[in-house]
């Protein structure tokens, strides 16, 4: 038997009247206001005669008669404890900088996996525990503080806690650091474009901390253009350990995007980094390094050439193999400075006596002026004015018999990495 009943939402100031049967359920009920009212179920909290409905009941064991009122009101959200607030914002940061989860993978591949699948219950595991450890760590400082304070003129004790409290320091430092920029925990993606050489796809690092633009002699041979290479620049990269040079290609056209652009390598000897963008070819193009957008800009050709992401990035060697071989590249060109790359146009087994006798002649221009010198000055000056000092530009001179010339060509790849 059918009767009808009056619904009213307070909220909304609102009422509506439905016809129902006394077999409908409340749970039932609850389904047809959320259709009317656009209140969810899960939310609505019926009253009727002062009392709360339950879903399973039916509207007979309630005895509602015709134009009858119901009441409905609305479940407060239930509110999240401070762990589970402090879980939520941990896994939507990470969610937000996904290096860091990659970071974690490593250090903590459990937690990792929680924040990725989004479980609660793991980050906020791992949040209790983490408490856990700090609190038991102060209250181990404390014990420990208290016992050295029992003698505190006794040297010994003085220098513990000073240690004592140099280590809380840096260990508030670091929570300092991972509330205010997690991020520096994480590893960070390095910086890599699409590009083609002779039509073959490469992926190069852009790093504006080497001089020159460089390619192994592995990603060479794959692309075709070792026929290119100029061995008379071949040499030894020193600095932090050596490496070396096999030669140098004056030009090559490199395709990025839609457009052909001219490019200078230096091939170095190994199968490291591919490819390597240096500052040579992006002063060239006057380019900049957007991390705001993730884009490399050529500004004169109007391209934006976007980073590739951590996923796209295929890797000869691992992350941490990347590293190395990139600070140790890093090391070297702060050594080049003072001792720059030295290209010879000598056979390969001259070079090591070659090297010792620049050495002892650097040592003599050292302890005596130039005074005397076969070279003009003329010449000397023009080798001085394209950065060289005096010692380097005698020295070069008397490498190439004083042809001034090739004594400028190398100097300008030692100082600029180009002829």
């Amino acid at each position: 038997m059918s009767f009808r009943i009056q619904v009213t939402d307070p909220v909304k100031d609102k009422i509506s009247i439905l016809e129902v049967e006394q077999t409908l359920t409340v749970l039932d009920l609850k389904a047809l206001i959320e259709v009317e009212f656009q209140i969810a179920v899960a939310r609505q909290l019926l009253i009727y005669g002062g009392k709360v409905m339950i879903d399973n009941d039916t509207l007979s064991k309630y005895n509602m008669q015709n134009d009858d009122l119901v009441l409905i009101e609305r479940k407060q959200k239930q509110q999240r404890t401070p762990l589970e607030q402090e879980a939520i914002k941990l896994i939507k940061h990470c969610q937000q900088n996904p290096h860091l989860i990659e970071g974690m993978r490593s250090k903590d591949p459990k937690l990792a996996e929680s924040i990725e699948n989004k479980k609660l219950a793991g980050v906020i595991e791992y949040i209790q525990q983490q408490k856990q450890k700090k609190f038991q760590e102060q209250q181990e400082y404390i014990r420990k503080m208290q016992q050295l304070e029992q003698d505190p003129l006794n040297p010994e004790n003085q220098k513990l806690i000073e240690e004592m409290i140099n280590k809380k320091n840096i260990e508030e430092n670091r929570e300092y650091a991972q509330e205010f920029i997690p991020e520096s925990f994480g590893t960070v993606t390095m910086l890599y474009i699409e590009l083609s050489i002779n039509r073959h796809p490469v992926q190069a690092f852009v790093d504006s901390g080497a001089q020159s633009t460089i390619m192994s002699k592995a990603c060479a041979e794959r692309c075709g253009i070792m026929r290119l290479v100029d061995t008379r620049f071949q040499g030894i990269a020193q600095g932090v350990g050596t490496q070396k040079i096999i030669g140098r290609i004056h030009v090559v056209e490199m395709q990025i995007l839609d457009q052909f652009l001219p490019c200078s390598l230096t091939i170095l000897d190994g199968d490291g980094i591919d490819f390597l963008f240096g500052l040579d070819m992006l002063k060239r193009y006057q380019c900049n390094i957007n991390l705001k957008d993730n884009c490399l800009i050529f500004p004169n050709e109007k391209l934006n050439v976007q980073f590739l992401p951590e996923g796209q990035i295929h890797r000869r060697i691992s992350i941490q193999q990347e590293q190395e071989i990139l600070k140790r590249q890093n090391s070297e060109s702060q050594i080049e400075e003072e001792q720059p790359i030295k290209i010879s146009t000598q056979p390969e087994q001259q070079q090591q006596q070659q090297q010792q006798q620049q050495q002892q002649q650097q040592q003599q221009q050292q302890q005596q002026p130039n005074t005397h010198t076969r070279h003009p000055e003329s010449s000397i000056q023009a080798i001085i004015n394209i950065g060289a000092s005096r010692a380097e530009a005698i020295i070069v001179l008397d490498q190439t018999n004083g042809n001034l010339e090739i004594a400028a060509s190398i100097i300008m790849q030692q100082k600029y990495g180009f002829n």
